[in-house]
């Protein structure tokens, strides 16, 4: 019987393939040195001190014409109200659920800030990420903005001292032509003025002359240095009677000697010892009336225990009275400062003399 076993050479085809061979062409035969390949392009250098983050921030800031930050923030903002929309939708679907209040609140508010954490630190590490890698000018990396296209960096010291000179001179020539201007501005107004006053001039002489036409022309009686003498001799006229009105004195009025003085004194002091009796009387009358006095007489002392009193020691009842006082003593006086003030003074205090 014929056994099943494979024979012991294999029935597999053999193929006759055979893999190209890569066979690299020989160099020319001027060639020297074989080629090299070309150098890698320099790394951009990024800037390291925080000066030079800043002037890269300004330069993409000045050509772009918006910030980085503002990008970066209208991008957390954006994140920020889907979260929220989220966060809003999923209180939904727990109040529809029919959870309780409390645990509902508990949930969302862990939530949210969950969803808050994680996004501040997510893109804190994306802002560091945009700001220092992506919007960000290498310093090796030369660069020419529109503005500085038509700008020569090749001058010289010497061409900048001669064009600091150039417009130092142009400078004081603008100044001197604003000078000048505002000179003949002046002058011109000054100019319209003299002309208006020339002009009122002209009709004033016109009318004058019109006059002497019209009417008859006849001499002055008096001439013009005699009116000006006249006049001159009136100003100081009016000037020592203004002069003598200001230096009189209004003591000097009331009081014009030694012994008027003192008799006036002495009037003004008996006067006052006459109203100090009385009162005391009244004040002993009153004490003597009622024993008990009411609640009206208390109010009354107390009111004359609290009454102003003078310099001297009276007892004032009242500004009106003393106003009365003094309009009653004027219109019984007739001068000032003389003998019969005097007179007139002991009359009103009841007194027939001063010594007594």
């Amino acid at each position: 019987m014929l056994s099943h076993t494979n024979p012991p050479w294999s029935a597999r085809r053999k193929s006759t393939f055979r893999p190209p061979v890569l066979r690299v062409p020989s160099p020319p035969a001027d060639a020297q040195t074989p080629q090299s390949p070309p150098p890698p392009p320099p790394q951009p250098a990024l800037p390291t001190s925080q000066t030079s983050r800043n002037a890269s921030l300004e330069l993409i800031t000045e050509q772009l014409g918006w910030a980085p930050v503002s990008y970066i923030d209208d991008i957390i903002n954006a994140l920020n109200d889907l979260a929220y929309k989220g966060i809003s939708s999923f209180e939904q679907w727990l109040r529809a659920y029919g959870l309780e209040e409390e645990e509902t609140e508990k949930g969302l508010a862990a939530t949210e800030t969950l969803f808050e954490n994680s996004i501040d630190k997510y893109f804190d590490k994306f802002e560091l990420l945009v700001l220092q890698s992506i919007f960000v000018v290498p310093t090796n990396l030369p660069i020419r903005l529109p503005h500085h296209e038509e700008l020569d960096f090749s001058v010289s010291a010497v061409d900048e001292a001669q064009a600091d000179e150039e417009i130092a001179g142009l400078r004081k020539a603008i100044a001197s032509a604003q000078y000048l201007a505002r000179k003949l501005q002046n002058e011109e107004t000054a100019t319209q003025k003299r002309i208006a006053a020339l002009q009122q001039m002209k009709n004033d002489i016109e009318s004058l002359a019109s006059l002497s036409r019209t009417l008859p022309a006849q001499p002055l009686s008096l001439t013009i240095p005699t009116l000006l003498e006249t006049v001159t001799q009136t100003r100081q006229l009016a000037a020592d009677v203004h002069a003598r009105s200001h230096n009189v004195s209004f003591q000097e009025l009331i009081m014009r000697h030694e012994d008027e003085n003192e008799d006036l004194r002495d009037a003004i002091a008996a006067a006052i010892d006459r109203r100090r009796r009385q009162q005391k009387q009244d004040e002993k009358n009153a004490r003597s009336a009622s024993a008990t006095p009411s609640s009206r007489n208390q109010q009354q002392q107390q009111q004359q225990q609290r009454r102003r009193r003078s310099s001297l020691g009276v007892q004032v009842r009242s500004g009106r009275e003393g106003l009365e006082c003094a309009m009653e003593y004027r219109d019984k006086i007739t001068g000032i400062g003389a003998a019969e003030d005097i007179r007139a003074w002991r009359q009103f205090l009841g007194t027939e003399s001063v010594d007594s």
